[in-house]
């Protein structure tokens, strides 16, 4: 290492270990999603039970039928969900800047 060079810096960005990933903070790993605007905010799915719910509320339903003027198959599908939070603990995050 030399003089004026700290951890972290251009001079040592390769070797730098990462803390999280060498802890084994996040078992499951991470997901980055790019529909986020700010790039310094951040959020952290936690092991709390019931913390985030999805119910089925309609199971999928297909049909199909043929077009006489075409000839050609015509499919539908529809399916609906719901989604919430039951114990306000099960997300941790920081806004950002």
């Amino acid at each position: 290492m030399s003089p004026g060079s700290t951890n972290g810096t251009n001079n040592f960005a390769k070797n730098d270990i990462n803390a999280i990933r060498a802890m084994g903070a996040v078992p499951g790993g991470y997901f980055v999603n790019r529909r986020f605007t700010d790039t310094n905010g951040y959020f952290v799915k936690t092991d709390v039970p019931n913390g985030a719910k999805m119910f089925n509320r309609t199971p999928l339903q297909t049909k199909m039928e043929e077009d006489f003027d075409t000839g050609n198959l015509r499919f539908k599908a529809r399916e609906r969900y719901s989604f919430g939070v039951s114990d306000w603990r099960g997300y941790f995050g920081s806004a950002g800047s």
